[in-house]
Parts: structure tokens; sequence; C-alpha cells
């Protein structure tokens, strides 16, 4: 017997969550499951939330990776303050960060200047179309060279600090929203701690086999998982030849101690970031450390630690970044560190090596959005953060085309 429900989304992450709202908005009915407990509660929640323009991303000259940052950066706020209200979303928006280049870096620092110039002027052209605002802000500020930053040690040399109107939001703050929205939805039925393991095709639809059983069928299935969703589309009989890369990356969530500390990320090569967020967190994270595991395979396994490996690992990280930016030193000082939220997860790229390959493809993410790869089968690759929210609508508007205007829920 058919089932009455005609679309079925695996990830109930950012991207997931938001094309489940949207398609049920529009009227259909929608199972999302998830291998968590509940939606927005893994990679969504766990990362920086930085909504790129772009300016990281020197390692792809033709601006093409910028542009597509971009391009989901001005849509960003407007997608998902459908679901919840723009005061409350504004509460998550932080200060703009500092772009500082270390003595060694693979760009010098005139060629991320010239970097620099080159994405400002996407940014101008994308900013004078109709509508378009970056986290709400339409005249958005140059980067410019600081002449005096607080960047730098004997031991960790900086060639260059930029000033720049890239910000970030907290990640909790959009996932409880999205989350609320999600499980209050009439049209949605949530499946929680259910690992989809593949997707098998019929006369009579899809179904949606998993852990707990084949569930459907369905019309339509999107896979918006996110660490596996390669790995499903290979068992649904979707193989992709491409190079991919997938990483366990890991960060720490300092108690907000220091005062003064901004907003900064290192670049380009094997460096890290501070964001501090105005709710009292703040993040730091160090490649060198805190990248754990990787492989070319479709599936990673999460690395094992032991409190103490934990504890070693915030030390050293802390200390390392302190010798780019001394003010984070502060932190070893603090009993509280010891005891700091360790959190991670695996990203997965296109790439054929890591992030200290000048030319790899880690340095690019334009190739990147919804695939149609059979009647009624959509596999979403998010690619970042940024850009999850344009996907996710590019990915309903695949599925479902809107019948209707979308009304905006205030939460």
């Amino acid at each position: 017997m058919k089932s009455c429900r005609d679309i079925a989304i695996v990830g109930a992450g950012i991207a997931g969550s938001i094309a489940a709202l949207e398609l049920a908005d529009r009227g259909s009915r929608i199972v999302l499951y998830d291998a968590g407990a509940e939606p927005l509660a893994a990679a969504s929640l766990v990362n920086e939330g930085k909504i790129h323009l772009g300016f990281v991303y020197g390692g792809d000259t033709s601006g093409l990776t910028a542009r597509r940052m971009i391009d989901g950066a001005l849509l960003f706020r407007s997608i998902v303050c459908r679901w919840m209200s723009e005061d409350h979303f504004a509460s998550s928006v932080t200060q703009p960060f500092d772009y500082a280049v270390p003595e060694g870096s693979q760009l010098s620092a005139s060629a991320v200047e010239q970097h620099f110039k080159q994405v400002q002027e996407i940014l101008r052209e994308r900013l004078a179309a109709p509508n378009a605002d970056y986290l709400g802000e339409v005249d958005l500020p140059a980067f410019r060279r600081m002449t005096s930053h607080p960047y730098g040690s004997e031991t960790g040399k900086i060639e260059a600090a930029f000033v720049t109107p890239e910000r970030s939001v907290d990640t909790h703050i959009i996932a409880a929203a999205l989350r609320a929205a999600v499980l209050s939805h009439p049209r949605i039925d949530f499946r929680a701690n259910h690992r989809v393991t593949r997707f098998n095709a019929s006369r009579s639809g899809w179904q949606v086999v998993g852990e707990h059983g084949a569930d459907g069928p369905f019309d339509r299935v999107l896979n918006a998982a996110w660490e596996q969703r390669r790995f499903l589309d290979h068992a649904s009989g979707f193989a992709d030849d491409a190079s991919w890369f997938l990483r366990y990356k890991m960060a720490v969530l300092l108690p907000d101690v220091v005062e003064g500390l901004a907003n900064v990320t290192l670049m380009l090569g094997r460096y890290g970031d501070v964001v501090h967020y105005g709710s009292g967190r703040v993040y730091l994270s160090w490649y060198p450390t805190m990248m754990l595991a990787s492989t070319p395979d479709l599936l990673l396994t999460t690395p094992e630690l032991t409190s103490s490996r934990k504890a070693e690992i915030v030390r050293s990280s802390v200390a390392a970044l302190a010798a780019y930016y001394p003010k984070i030193g502060q932190f070893l000082q603090v009993p509280a560190t010891d005891n700091a939220s360790l959190i991670g997860g695996t990203i997965d790229a296109r790439g054929a090596s890591d992030i200290d390959d000048r030319v790899s493809d880690l340095h690019k993410r334009s190739r990147i959005g919804p695939c149609h790869l059979a009647e009624g089968y959509c596999s979403l690759d998010t690619g970042k953060y940024t850009t999850a929210p344009m996907f996710a609508l590019e990915a309903a508007n695949a599925l479902a085309p809107a019948s209707r205007v979308n009304q905006v829920i205030a939460s």
C-alpha cells in the first residue's frame, strides 16, 4: 500500500531541515530521517558558523569559489528568517573578522591583498542586485590593511593583517530556531535515531532502507546527509568517480573570559581561527593538532579520544595559536580551559590531498549544490554552512516547484 507521505529527506542538518520546511510549507508531506536524536545536532551545530564571502579562498584564483560563497551569503539571512524572527537572527551575528597572514603562508601578503580586491569587486557587484543583503547589511565597508594589530610574536610572525566585513553566526541560536520549526511542523514527520543505509527504486517509488527496515514508497527522495552522503549514493547505485577527501576536524569551545578578543582567521595553509560569540562562547581551532584523521574512502571512522588526550589537544592548540595571537595565551591561565568542550565532525569535499598542498582542490568550493541522479532522486552536496540554505531551496524547487508564497514564520 502506497504511503501517503510523498517526499523522504535523509539528513536533518541545516540543508535537510530547511528543504523539509520549505517543501512542507508548500503542502508536501515529509518524512525527515536522521541518525541523531534531534535535528541540527551534528555538523550544522559544531562548525564555526562563518558566513563566507570568499576571503579565505585565495587558493582559487578564478574567483568561482568566492562568487559561490557570496551568492550563498547574500541569501542566508532571508532564507533562515522564514522560520525565525529577524531580531532573533540578528542576535546571532558576530563582530567582523580580521585576516592575518603568517610568515610562510601559501600566499604572500601582497597576493592575499590582490585576492581580497577581487572578492571586494564581486561583492560590490552582487550587492547591487535588488533585495541583496549580507546578514542584514547592504553598505559593507571595504577591507583594509591594518597599520597596527595584536597579531604575531617572535615565534609566530605575521606579514600583514586585514580588517574585513565577513562575520559568523552563532550556530546554536540558528539550530535551536530551525529545530523548533521542524519539530512543530504538522507536515514533517521527524524520525530520530534512524540511520539510513540505502535507497531502493521500484515501480511504485523509492524505499528508504535503514537499520529499522524499509519505509515507503515515496515519490521523491533527497539525500541531504553530510558525511555519509556519498556512501548512500554509492549504496543506492550512484557511484561517483571523482576524488574526494574526508577529514575529521575538531575545535574547542572556551569560556568567554578574555576581554577584547577579536575574531580572526589565519591564511593560507594549516592554521586556525578564533570566533567570539555574543552569547558567551569562544570557538578556537588549530588545524595541525585538531585535524585528527583523513581518508579518500567513502567513510571515515570517528577517532576515539580519552579525557587526557582531549585535554592535551586543547592546551597544545591554544598554545600554538597563541604564538600568532598572544591574547589567546590567557586561556592557559584559566582552570576552566582544561574542561572546555572539544567538538568535532567530518568534512567531505572534493580533493585528493590535504590543504597543505597548495594546488589541492580543497582550496576550491565551486562544484557544489544539488544534483539529480535519477527520476525522483536528488543528492545535495551542501558545500559549506554558508551555501546550505541557498542549495536547500534549489533542491526543494527541483523536487516540488513552489505553488504558493511561503509564509514567514516567526519563532
